[in-house]
């Protein structure tokens, strides 16, 4: 795997530098209608400045995601520990008769005749 990695990497390489050998062509640059004549650069150095530019601020924005799920994650882990001291905590508490169980004990049968008699 290791052989296949460097054979990739000499491949993008060799191509990098290929690519480089024929975009010399020197060209200006422009800025919000600022033209200097003078600031002439090779069109190669300008691509490569925008592949680096590009993976600078992708980088950053990886950061900050990271950083965001890192707090995420930490809250989370917040959250379970209070779940589990709940859980823990309901679990201690001794097991009684519920109100529900009651209130059908009390209930009383009506039977159909007797739903229709007046009061």
């Amino acid at each position: 795997m290791k052989l296949v990695k460097n054979i990739i990497f000499f491949l993008l390489i060799a191509f990098a530098i290929t690519f480089f050998m024929q975009n010399l062509t020197s060209v200006p640059i422009n800025y919000y209608g600022i033209e200097k004549d003078s600031f002439m650069v090779p069109l190669f150095l300008v691509i490569l400045a925008s592949v680096f530019l590009g993976i600078i601020i992708a980088g950053i924005e990886d950061i900050v995601i990271r950083l965001r799920l890192k707090r995420e994650i930490k809250e989370q882990k917040k959250r379970i520990i209070s779940l589990e001291k709940e859980l823990n905590s309901l679990r201690s508490l001794p097991i009684t008769d519920s109100g529900i169980y009651q209130e059908k004990k009390e209930e009383k049968i009506v039977s159909p005749s007797e739903e229709n008699k007046p009061i």
